[in-house]
């Protein structure tokens, strides 16, 4: 099993609605690879959790 996690700082500010296009191509990216995971988004700082 591998677990990683990830963070970042965004250059600028997501919209919700771009929040929502990022979720939902990770969902069937991760989904076609069969991979797990979950993102955490504070003001411009972006955490993400993923395994296999």
């Amino acid at each position: 099993m591998y677990h990683l996690v990830y963070t970042s700082i965004a250059t600028n500010s997501f919209s919700e609605a771009e929040l929502i296009r990022l979720l939902e191509k990770s969902r069937a990216t991760n989904k076609g690879l069969a991979i797990s995971g979950s993102v955490a988004v504070f003001a411009r700082q972006i955490h993400s959790s993923a395994g296999r």
